[in-house]
């Protein structure tokens, strides 16, 4: 899944210098799946009160690329990371940064962290489930997530040896 947390270049963008705009992300998805490649969207990391209202559009965009399938993730803010995001909100959307975080705290509870497997990507409460709701509302309109065709493993070959080191190669190793 190429992922796709925006498509604005506005308020939203200041955080992700240095990093694939979103045109070049869509490109992506539409290029893989020109060739048949499998291809999806992850639309990630929400930020509530931000960028979720570009969620229905993401996925529309990404579905006229040729994406297939789709997923999200909620923001959660962990341990200093939460301040160092109260800044970012100062310096790029101040006047959003009491409804963000009015919302976080909704989606999260006052430390903006839950790290309770099975909510931590996506949060819980009114918040969360209005999320949720659009996303899958996005995804059935636009046909994504439907029923996921088998991939074809032919050609795949395990690596004799075993597994090597992140940072190593071997040309010899099939």
């Amino acid at each position: 899944r190429a992922g796709v947390p925006r498509l604005a270049d506005g308020v939203a963008g200041g955080g992700e210098r240095g990093r694939a705009p979103p045109p070049l992300r869509l490109r992506v998805i539409e290029e893989c799946a020109e060739v048949g490649v499998p291809v999806g969207v992850n639309v990630a990391p929400i930020i509530p009160g931000l960028t979720d209202e570009e969620v229905p559009r993401i996925l529309a965009a990404a579905a006229e690329r040729g994406a297939t399938s789709a997923g999200y993730t909620v923001l959660r803010l962990p341990g200093a990371v939460r301040e160092l995001f109260e800044d970012w909100l100062d310096r790029h959307a101040p006047h959003r940064k009491s409804r963000v975080l009015k919302r976080m705290r909704a989606l999260r509870g006052d430390d903006m962290n839950d790290t309770e497997f099975g909510v931590r990507m996506t949060g819980t409460r009114f918040w969360a489930d209005t999320i949720d709701d659009l996303f899958s509302l996005g995804c059935k309109k636009h046909g994504l997530n439907g029923p996921s065709e088998n991939l074809n493993t032919d050609a795949f070959r395990r690596r004799s040896g075993g597994q090597i080191g992140l940072f190593e190669s071997d040309p010899e190793a099939f």
